[in-house]
């Protein structure tokens, strides 16, 4: 039995015919996500201690964490709202999102005065991360064969 088929079973609810979609381009996009990032990473690590020694080491680590954190939490929340319909698919992906914002700009707001952590390396290895995960997962979008219309739907 499927992990849908097994919820679908234990909550008795009917399943939405979007989940089998969604969580195989979920995988996709997780996979693509675990190869290309920790990538951009190290090299950004190895960039920011090469320009900006110790703090850039700080910065770059910090930046790549909180953009591998971000992209793997909208991952995480695609792939436990499959299940719903796709109005509260968006509200979890949206309010995700604003979660994420918040929480970045007080770390960014909060690292103010650290210097020990180096912004400008944190800020370019964050932005690197976040391109680089926006690319794959768009990639994987574009590569995974998953039915974009689904033709009779109740939904």
């Amino acid at each position: 039995m499927s992990d849908a088929q097994t919820e679908q079973a234990q909550t008795g609810e009917p399943e939405s015919p979007y989940a089998p979609s969604v969580l195989k381009l979920q995988a996709a996009m997780k996979k693509a996500t675990l190869i290309a990032l920790p990538v951009v990473i190290v090299a950004a690590v190895v960039i920011a201690v090469i320009v900006k020694g110790t703090g850039g080491l700080y910065g770059a680590l910090l930046g790549g964490v909180l953009a591998l954190g971000s992209s793997l939490l909208t991952l995480t929340i695609m792939r436990y709202s499959a299940h719903q319909s796709p109005q509260f698919a968006m509200a979890a992906v949206l309010g995700g999102y604003a979660l994420k914002l918040i929480v970045l700009f007080g770390l960014t707001f909060a690292l103010k005065g650290v210097t020990v952590i180096d912004r400008y390396s944190f800020g370019l290895t964050f932005a690197a991360c976040v391109v680089v995960a926006a690319t794959v997962e768009g990639r994987a979008f574009m590569t995974t064969k998953t039915p974009t219309v689904i033709p009779n739907s109740s939904l």
